[in-house]
């Protein structure tokens, strides 16, 4: 609706039968849903104010029930009016828990409260019961006005509080025209309090006609992103959680055979970072109650967590199969199909969560995120957009659209899309290394350093940015600092599952090699492997036996090298060994400088294996020439990023925030490295520099 434009309104006879006519028509622009939301409330509201009437109606026959002399009355109503003041503890909870829960809660508190204050027996007694019930009944009061004001389009939301204070009005009458009976109900003014008991029968009507509002729902992601579920869940239920925290199985105890408290307990245990300790107690929970779908999503989401994803795709399927209309479900399903490598079923997944909420902001960055893991980076963008036009606050978005930018070379664009991540979330270290990959493209190292320092500073184990850091302190020649940096590459996501499983102890230079055997693996691609098998030669002055383990068509290739006593194929039986190192560790074990860089192997294969074609042919030249030419003199070395119209391509990642049972909310992407490097990369000199595997996708989590 523009500005100055008139609000319509229908006539009074469309109104729904809650309305009376005196209070006028309801706006044309509003839908059901707002009426029904407003329906609820005003009902709820109807019965604080016929509670709030009964107290000055009531009073004569208080006084003749609880036989209080008139000089004793106005302390009694005073001390039962006080009971607004528990309203102020109520209300904070509507920031931890929900509006919805705090006005359910509200409403089977004043309800119990009322038929409490019925059976009262003493003056005390009445006073304390309507202790609790006004702050119950004043707390609805105000959570009931909050939910219309966040619910409620702006030009609407005057009438909408209008409304519920005026059919609230009407309670108040009720009870003054009830009072009227009084005298003839079976119980006198305990009678009417009874009455005041009735919305707690008609609570699970209640329940479906509340609704959650999107802002308290999106600034609970916020917090999810930010702090993870321990903050959103653990929060509203903190007693209990404390119980748990320590004496787990004797609060389970209380309740061996509930499935409720069985798969509570596991989700609390999970939100402590221990899915390994839930999965059993959420499966007992679905051993009791088999056709509940929450169970079964909440036990994907453990065993996600643990890493169990086959397990964990059934468990969503399952969910989605009992007929789960939760997009959270549908979001962390496809969160796991993107980790699976399974894009276009990824794809689908986030769809069916965006078709069941369509203002679902973390499903459109998620989608955009698997996008962008398929090369459609201007799709990515598209997606990103939405999520941003959803939840213009959404950093994470953000932060992932400047590295769907930096993929299309928009750099310019990349560094603004991650000031503006910075600019709603300072402490936020993925925009900082993102940017720094942008500024090391650009050729800026030093500022690149500086933002990579930035973001190690709000999270010190940021393991893309110490990876990220070593790309850039090898390019500007810093070797031993490169070298160290290049070690985090193992906690990289993903990285782990390619870590060699070895009993024996890794060597990175501290221990003595005389008399031991090392084992040497490859651990990338074939170009690292083609590079870095220089260093045998060198490593076999230290010890006494040298074994190489390297791709199996490469073992016959490299037979011929100085330094190995074998040369072994992956997948080998290995034979005893004392240590081992991963070739691409072998600078910084051996404290490589520009000047100690050991000349280039001459891989050479065998005469046999040339004749029969299996090397080359004279139709299809060898790519592994006899002879690559004499090695290049140390002086002759630079560091790339001496060389002038050279770049880098940049490392960027972003965080993975845990998820809540209630609502996920993974939707950060690991950001990969450019797909194809630019020329610049394929000419770097052969004897230094980052190992290729810093040029090729690296994994997202």
């Amino acid at each position: 609706m523009g500005p100055g434009e008139a609000v319509a309104y229908r006539s009074v006879r469309q109104n729904p039968w809650w309305i009376p006519p005196f209070l006028g028509g309801v706006p044309a622009r509003l839908g059901p849903a707002h009426l029904r939301l407003l329906g609820v409330l005003t009902f709820a509201m109807f019965f604080e104010n016929y509670d709030f009437s009964l107290l000055g109606n009531a009073l004569p026959q208080l006084a003749a029930t609880f036989r209080l002399p008139k000089e004793a009355l106005g302390d009694f109503t005073s001390a039962t009016r006080l009971g607004a003041l528990p309203a102020f503890l109520l209300l904070p909870l509507a920031d931890r828990i929900g509006r919805r829960r705090v006005v359910l809660l509200c409403v089977v508190g004043m309800s119990l409260g009322s038929l409490l204050t019925a059976t009262s027996q003493s003056a005390f007694q009445f006073v304390l019961c309507q202790f609790a019930t006004r702050g119950f009944l004043i707390a609805a009061g105000v959570a009931a006005v909050v939910i219309v004001t966040e619910e409620f389009p702006a030009e609407h939301r005057g009438w909408g509080i209008g409304m519920l204070s005026g059919v609230a009005a009407v309670g108040f009458g009720a009870g003054s025209l009830v009072y009227g009976l009084a005298n003839r109900l079976p119980f006198g003014w305990r009678a009417l309090y009874v009455l005041g008991g009735a919305p707690v029968l008609l609570l699970p009507w209640l329940r479906g006609g509340v609704t959650e509002t999107r802002r308290f729902q999106r600034a609970r992601g916020a917090i999810l992103e930010r702090e993870g579920i321990g903050a959103a869940l653990a929060g509203s239920l903190l007693p209990l959680a404390a119980i748990v925290r320590q004496h787990p199985r004797r609060a389970l105890a209380t309740a061996p055979r509930q499935p409720d408290a069985l798969h509570l307990l596991g989700v609390l245990i999970a939100q402590r970072g221990r899915p390994a300790e839930a999965i059993p107690l959420i499966a007992a929970a679905i051993a009791e109650a088999p056709d509940d779908a929450t169970f079964h999503a909440n036990l994907g989401r453990a065993r996600k967590a643990a890493n169990h994803s086959a397990e964990a795709l059934a468990s969503f399927e399952r969910a989605i199969q009992l007929g789960s209309t939760d997009p959270g479900v549908f979001n962390d399903r496809g969160n796991l199909l993107r980790d699976l490598q399974r894009a276009d079923a990824a794809l689908e997944s986030f769809d069916q969560a965006i078709a069941l909420r369509p203002d679902y902001a973390e499903a459109y960055s998620n989608r955009g995120n698997t996008l962008h893991d398929l090369g459609r980076s201007p799709e990515a963008l598209a997606s990103y957009a939405q999520a941003i036009a959803l939840r213009p606050d959404y950093a994470e978005a953000f932060n992932n659209c400047g590295n769907a930018l930096h993929d299309l070379d928009r750099h310019q664009e990349a560094l603004a899309s991650y000031a503006q991540a910075l600019a709603l979330r300072p402490d936020y270290p993925d925009p900082l290394a993102n940017r720094a990959g942008v500024l090391s493209v650009l050729g800026q190292h030093a500022a690149a350093l500086q933002s990579y320092d930035q973001a190690l500073t709000l999270q010190p184990d940021h393991s893309a940015a110490h990876f990220g850091r070593s790309s850039c302190l090898l390019q500007q020649g810093d070797l031993a600092r490169g070298w160290a940096e290049y070690e985090w590459r193992w906690r990289m996501p993903r990285q782990t599952e390619r870590t060699a499983r070895l009993a024996q102890s890794p060597w990175l230079g501290a221990e003595p090699l005389a008399g031991k055997t090392i084992l040497l693996h490859a651990e990338q691609g074939f170009g690292d492997t083609l590079q870095f098998c220089r260093y045998a030669a060198p490593l076999a002055e230290r010890a006494a036996h040298v074994l190489l383990v390297v791709p199996r068509p490469f073992a016959g290739l490299l037979t011929v090298l100085d330094g190995p006593a074998k040369v072994l194929s992956a997948g080998d039986t290995l034979p005893e060994f004392d240590l081992h190192c991963p070739l691409l560790s072998l600078p910084l074990a051996l404290g490589t400088t520009l000047e100690s860089i050991p000349p280039p192997a001459h891989p050479t294969p065998p005469p046999d294996r040339v004749a029969d074609g299996a090397y080359g042919s004279p139709h299809c030249p060898s790519r592994a020439p006899a002879s690559a030419g004499p090695a290049p003199q140390a002086a002759t070395i630079r560091p790339r990023a001496r060389l002038p119209g050279v770049a880098r391509s940049p490392w960027r990642t972003t965080r993975h925030w845990p998820t809540t049972p209630e609502r996920p909310s993974s939707h950060c992407r690991r950001a990969r490295p450019r797909r194809k490097p630019p020329p610049h990369q394929l000419a770097w000199p052969c004897t230094t520099g980052p190992p290729s595997c810093m040029t090729s996708p690296t994994p997202r989590r």
